[in-house]
């Protein structure tokens, strides 16, 4: 009895204290309101207003941070290199070479705030190293290895709390970028859309399946995969295989894949109109060309450390979101043969 007594009442205090969590959430929401309708206060969101009245700075500020001095070597295992070397047909893999990353001295920028409430940080120039991700392993171990590269250089510093790479979501917060917004981004292929490939009960080539994001609609019945390409292992027009999966589904089998989500989408950071993000520093930079910074020429991309699935009526592929240079935009990129990558951190301090 005495110990449900003390789990009730830890309960009832948890209680408690998320009911004055959320009170002084609603508390400041109406201050904020209140100075932005009396011009107290040019924060364009309650993130922005908190930002500034907890800190004192503002999206874009210059930070002091001391990084201290440290190395990151990869680990070829998990997909993760410093170049990639030629195909080997018999592996069906890229060899990766192994390299070894120093901590650079970089200039900070506030990214914002997490929501734990700690400060977060960005470099306003990426590292002019490159690294490199390659096979299933890149797609399976990538991002969490750019996490602890960017963890093991830059979150050791003075204050630093962690370090992590930069993700698809914190673009996305800097643009406004909703869930709902990411499903008309791409009108071909909707985010969100359910995709199923299968091997019919005769015939060689693999077939797919198209429902609406909900789930409701069929909007493509059991139709042939034209040319047949997929996330193939072994002879394209006989297999198909999932990441991380030893379940080959083949004309031999017959079997059908797991349903599978869209979750790519593209949208330009940068570009007049066009552009999703806006922000402007206190000293006049743009937030777009900070965070695009390094992928003016053709070719260079920042990889970041955020997944996705694209699938089709000619093929499915999975991937790692990166900002492409060229057009300077947030597209899908794939991991499975060689590309160089400009990678790109964050630190909260």
């Amino acid at each position: 009895a005495l110990k449900g007594g003390l789990f009730d009442t830890a309960k009832r205090a948890a209680s408690k204290t998320g009911e004055a969590a959320t009170q002084e959430r609603e508390l400041l929401e109406y201050e904020y309101e209140i100075a932005k309708a009396n011009g107290e206060t040019d924060a364009e969101t309650y993130d922005e207003y908190l930002l500034e009245k907890k800190y004192g700075v503002k999206i874009g500020d210059k930070v002091d941070y001391n990084e201290g001095s440290y190395s990151y070597k990869t680990d070829t295992s998990k997909g993760i290199g410093g170049s990639v070397g030629t195909y080997d047909s018999t592996t069906r893999k890229y060899p990766l070479n192994e390299a070894t990353y120093t901590t650079k001295d970089l200039t900070w920028r506030v990214l914002g705030m997490d929501e734990q409430g700690r400060l977060e940080l960005i470099s306003e120039n990426p590292p002019t190293d490159t690294v490199a991700l390659a096979n299933e392993e890149g797609y399976l171990y990538g991002t969490a290895e750019l996490d602890k590269m960017c963890y093991d250089l830059y979150g050791k510093g003075t204050h630093a709390a962690e370090a992590r790479n930069l993700k698809a979501d914190d673009i996305d917060k800097l643009a406004g970028i909703t869930e709902k917004d990411k499903e008309t981004l791409n009108s071909n292929h909707p985010y969100g859309t359910k995709w199923t490939y299968r091997f019919p009960s005769s015939g060689s080539y693999l077939q797919y399946k198209k429902v609406s994001a909900d789930g409701n609609t069929v909007i493509t019945d059991w139709t042939n995969v034209s040319p047949l390409s997929g996330y193939a292992d072994g002879t394209r027009d006989t297999q198909f295989k999932l990441p991380g999966s030893n379940d080959i589904i083949s004309s031999s089998n017959r079997k059908t894949s797991e349903e599978l989500t869209y979750t790519a989408y593209v949208y330009n950071i940068i570009g007049g109109t066009t552009g999703k993000v806006k922000k402007t520093t206190r000293d006049n930079l743009e937030m777009s060309d900070i965070i695009c910074k390094g992928t003016g020429s053709s070719g260079i991309t920042q990889l970041l450390s955020s997944t996705y699935i694209q699938a089709s009526n000619k093929n499915c592929s999975f991937g790692v979101f990166r900002i492409y240079g060229m057009f300077s935009s947030f597209r899908f990129g794939y991991i499975y043969w060689p590309l160089w990558f400009w990678w790109r951190l964050w630190d909260t301090a």
